[in-house]
């Protein structure tokens, strides 16, 4: 296995909405519900999220703030 080859580890989230790659606001939700490790850590520090009616929405933190 590459991964470990390269002393990496692997996670796996169960998630329909996600692939891998990560290019639209919705992929970005998806990891902050589902995701683990650096890569959720990151997003936590980048975005935040808000939830109404069932739905998530993410915003850039500095945006949360000026509102």
């Amino acid at each position: 296995m590459i991964a470990a080859q390269q002393k990496l580890s692997i996670r796996v989230y169960d998630s329909f909405l996600a692939s891998t790659d990560i290019d639209e606001p919705q992929d970005i939700t998806e990891l902050l519900l589902h995701g683990q490790g650096i890569a959720k850590d990151y997003a936590e520090r980048r975005f935040g999220k808000t939830e109404s009616k069932g739905r998530v929405k993410i915003s850039p933190f500095n945006e949360i703030l000026m509102s």
